[in-house]
């Protein structure tokens, strides 16, 4: 079996050092996902390891140890042709210029820590460059693999009315950028708007509110409107993203999912109150729940078999039209079962034509939906939460 070869830049706390945390289910990094999948069988072989730090090189895994160390992710990628997949973990401020390099070299499959850069100029031309490049990329939000987000994703194909609000409380010194270091709102927010994207469709339209310590931004979505507050605190943080259909509130956060129907109150006549109703997802965190591990099984094609929500994305197909701007769905592999569906779109990206949708035929729960490109998300939550 061909060897899929790896290279990183960055080799700091997510990259690998936060699996010596005891508190973390595991695998909680990149390359501690890496080596999971190794041990299962996959042909993973890093090959290259980058860090301007030379007691970084500690944190590479023993079953890594083999791989060429570099102080220069420019000298790496010069020396490395063979990468079929790198990892960008290295601080925020570097992104740029290392992912638009990897762009333009049309390295098969990127990986790339949120937020992708810090400047929304910075968004613009890799946007330019991304839709120019045959790489694939993958931005580290892995939420958007976690059982529960994937359930109710499937849950509001059917929902008549969605509005939310996301919650986010911890302790940041600074809201926005200073500096090279990017703030709470593109270093942690960040997750719950990308949550929203995925969740919800294209942004419609937002409304900003600062104050000292907190941030609150109005947002309508195509599918829902709400609110998504950033409070910054000396000890406490807490993530929550809560979401309110026609019969059921659904609260998801770190460590936590559960739900409440809406049900006739009993305190008012005419009224109806909240009640708490049986767990809608079960996770356990194991191999399986993990999202680390079920972001990189993306990437490298892994066809989940996991039960209770679509492992599979569907594949787009271009069959007529105008591709000259990259669309917000993401072109990925199909399984070897298809259900061929012909529909016609226009998409506000400039995506216009004809599009075969594969779905996988198996592993499918819910109505199937199209899986969204997280770069161009991605690219977006910068514009959003930068100034």
């Amino acid at each position: 079996m061909k060897p899929i070869n790896v290279g990183i830049v960055g080799i700091g706390r997510i990259a690998a050092a936060l699996e010596k945390d005891k508190k973390r289910y595991k695998p909680c990094t990149h390359l501690g996902s890496l080596v999971a999948l190794k041990k299962e069988g996959k042909p993973i072989k890093l090959v290259a390891a980058c860090d301007i730090r030379e007691e970084a090189f500690f944190n590479i895994p023993t079953e890594f140890q083999s791989a060429k160390k570099y102080f220069s992710w420019q000298e790496m990628m010069n020396h490395h042709d063979d990468m079929d997949l790198l990892v960008i973990a290295s601080d925020t401020y570097t992104h740029y210029e290392i992912l638009k390099k990897a762009l333009q070299r049309n390295i098969p499959k990127i990986v790339v820590e949120k937020p992708v850069c810090l400047l929304p100029k910075e968004a613009k031309k890799l946007k330019k460059v991304y839709a120019r490049s045959t790489s694939k990329v993958w931005v580290h939000y892995e939420r958007r693999y976690r059982k529960a987000y994937r359930q109710l994703k499937d849950i509001l194909q059917t929902s008549s009315y969605t509005s939310f609000r996301g919650l986010l409380v911890l302790p940041q010194q600074n809201l926005f950028r200073t500096g090279k270091k990017e703030g709470a709102l593109l270093h942690d927010t960040t997750h719950l708007l990308d949550l929203c994207f995925y969740l919800f469709g294209d942004l419609v339209r937002k409304k900003q509110v600062v104050s000292q310590n907190a941030c609150r931004y109005f947002l309508e979505f195509e599918k829902a409107s709400g609110i998504l507050e950033t409070i910054l605190h000396k000890k406490l943080f807490h993530f929550e993203l809560e979401v309110l259909t026609e019969k059921t509130r659904y609260r998801i956060g770190n460590g936590f999912s559960n739900q409440e129907a809406v049900v006739e109150s009993p305190l008012y006549e005419n009224f109806f109150s909240l009640k708490e109703a049986e767990l809608f997802t079960h996770e356990n965190f194991t191999q399986e729940d993990n999202p680390y591990l079920n972001l990189y099984r993306n990437v490298i094609h892994e066809n989940l078999e996991q039960e209770g929500w679509r492992k599979t994305p569907p594949t787009l197909e271009k069959v007529g039209g105008n591709l000259s701007q990259p669309s917000r769905y993401k072109d990925v592999p199909p399984s070897r079962t298809k259900l061929k569906i012909w529909c016609g779109m226009r998409a506000k990206s400039g995506f216009a034509g004809f599009l075969r949708l594969s779905l996988a035929g198996h592993g499918c729960s819910g109505q199937a939906s199209l899986e969204r490109d997280s770069f161009l998300d991605a690219l977006e939550n910068v514009l959003v939460l930068s100034r």
